[in-house]
């Protein structure tokens, strides 16, 4: 209680760090009080199109008082092209350490980063890693080599993080193969078949979608309640790349994953299969 930090600083360890109580005074410093900050989260989000995110606090908690804060990969991925338009944010998310001076003591802070891309892919320069209980392990990293820029968002990783990252990369680098797109839709069903694949990737340029691959793990998925979260068996990704245009624009992409709930496009076939899953489950629960 007391200390003082300049904002550059507590910017600095909120970002790198993922100093919760860095997030909240620089929420308060600058609006006032948390209310008024989120609210001007939410209102920003709007403006650059995040329409499936809604925000409850400055540090990401979803429950308890918190309850209700969530965000898609589309949305994620929006906001981070946006974020990355400023010099200042692109210098403090390649940082593996920050170090500053409280103002009062001129005690001296060193944090490290949590995200250990940066030690483990020689071409990534950063952006932040994130985990909440129900959110799983969440990464959003930036990868440039030569003239390829490239941009993924992880939510809910399984495995290996970095290694899963590092292969998406070098896939994007090397024109790896790129499947038909397989679109996610956010309506609500009873029951539903997350499938084929747990793990979902993509090119995408500024603005527009690629492809989405299905290459890594190709397992099928259990069956999910709309009134439970993606998150807990399913990890999604999605990825930005500069370059020619190579699959379709950006709102067939716009619901690949949600948070809070996922759901697979209905066609005739999935319907079908949606119903034989249902009752497969109600056979094993009676069981």
């Amino acid at each position: 209680p007391g200390e003082k930090v300049k904002l550059y600083d507590l910017v600095k360890a909120a970002m790198v760090s993922s100093s919760n109580d860095a997030a909240f005074a620089i929420a308060i410093h600058l609006a006032g009080n948390v209310d008024n900050f989120v609210f001007l989260m939410n209102r920003k989000a709007r403006v650059i199109g995040m329409n499936n995110s809604r925000f409850t606090n400055p540090a990401g908690f979803d429950k308890g008082i918190y309850e209700g804060n969530h965000s898609t990969a589309s949305d994620l991925m929006k906001l981070t092209e946006y974020a990355i338009r400023n010099p200042f944010f692109n210098s403090v998310a390649r940082l593996e350490y920050a170090v500053f001076t409280e103002q009062t003591t001129h005690r001296q802070y060193c944090l490290r980063t949590h995200n250990r891309l940066l030690e483990k892919y020689p071409y990534t320069v950063g952006i932040k890693t994130g985990f909440t209980s129900r959110a799983g392990k969440c990464l959003i990293a930036r990868a440039i080599k030569e003239n390829r820029d490239i941009l993924l968002v992880m939510l809910n990783a399984k495995t290996d993080r970095w290694g899963v990252a590092g292969e998406m990369f070098d896939n994007a680098f090397n024109g790896g193969p790129m499947n038909p797109a397989l679109f996610v839709s956010l309506n609500r069903f009873d029951s539903v078949s997350a499938r084929p694949a747990e793990l979902f990737s993509g090119y995408r340029e500024v603005r527009r979608i690629g492809h989405i691959s299905t290459r890594g793990s190709a397992r099928n998925l259990p069956v999910l309640s709309g009134r439970k979260r993606a998150g807990s068996k399913h990890e999604a990704l999605a990825l930005r790349k500069n370059g020619k245009r190579s699959g379709p624009r950006m709102h067939q992409y716009s619901k690949m994953s949600e948070i809070r709930g996922l759901q697979v496009k209905n066609s005739r076939k999935q319907k079908n299969n949606l119903a034989v899953n249902k009752n497969r489950k109600k056979s094993k629960s009676e069981t």
